[in-house]
């Protein structure tokens, strides 16, 4: 399990150092209905973009160090989906996190162990879940 997030976040880190434009917004009506603001994303992806590095270098250090007694995780999301997305992760203090996503891609955050609430709108259709992280975990989502 270890070995499968030691690769998957040592791609991550290869994939972050490329630059990556997000893709266009949705243009069918049914992927409207619900839409993404492309001025948002873009400015998230440019923020995300700042501290990408140390994320890169936290979340591998999370991986290959962390232990029971260690309270932050890695949370990686993979966008299986055509459409760009903002998931929302909020903790029980209601504090809430926004990770974009480019369409076919992955993204990664580093968060404290405990309960999450995920929000998304995944070209069009809602996604919603609320999961207690007790260690690094890979959320794959798709339309």
């Amino acid at each position: 399990m270890i070995r499968t997030f030691i690769s998957a976040f040592l791609f991550l880190l290869a994939v972050s150092c490329a630059p990556t434009l997000p893709k266009e917004a949705p243009t069918s009506t049914q992927e409207k209905s619900i839409p993404l603001a492309e001025d948002e994303f873009t400015e998230l992806m440019r923020l995300d973009s700042l501290s990408k590095h140390k994320v890169a270098a936290e979340s591998i250090d999370v991986l290959l160090s962390s232990g029971p007694d260690d309270p932050r995780m890695s949370l990686i999301v993979r966008n299986n989906s055509l459409c760009n997305i903002i998931v929302d992760i909020t903790d029980k203090s209601s504090n809430t996190r926004r990770l974009p996503v480019v369409a076919g891609k992955i993204n990664y955050i580093v968060l404290l162990k405990g309960m999450y609430t995920l929000k998304s709108s995944i070209c069009g259709a809602m996604y919603f879940s609320t999961k207690e992280f007790t260690d690094s975990t890979t959320i794959i989502l798709s339309d």
